[in-house]
């Protein structure tokens, strides 16, 4: 690996490793890791104290399962399944190609340089 390629990396990594919060806080905001941002404290404490958790009960759970169960028995096929990770997938697919954009243009700015070095 030439001298100027091993730079570019090395101001990559640098610039990566100062704007990772602010990058990751972008990705977190736009909602690509599947969950919602952070509300503020005092919205957070005052739905805390109006709403409070409930769990279905066991009775419940079972007797819906029994009515899925013949739903899916009389219309015949009736299917329940767990959301896929499409978010995922998704936010790995366009940093894989960010990544791969940046290593192109690194490469293709070095080998230019180069060419023109050796003219």
């Amino acid at each position: 690996m030439s001298t100027e390629m091993r730079i570019g990396w090395g101001r990559l990594c640098q610039w990566l490793s100062r704007h990772r919060d602010a990058l990751y806080l972008l990705l977190e905001l736009s909602g690509l890791f599947g969950r919602a941002p952070a509300a503020p404290e005092p919205l957070e404490g005052a739905v805390e104290k109006a709403l409070r958790p409930v769990a279905p009960s066991t009775d419940f759970r079972q007797q819906l399962r029994q009515n899925l169960s013949v739903a899916a028995a009389r219309q015949g096929g009736v299917t329940v399944e767990d959301a896929r990770p499409y978010r995922q997938a998704l936010l790995l697919s366009v940093s894989a190609a960010v990544l791969a954009a940046g290593i192109a243009t690194v490469v293709a700015l070095t080998h230019s340089r180069w060419a023109q070095s050796q003219r």
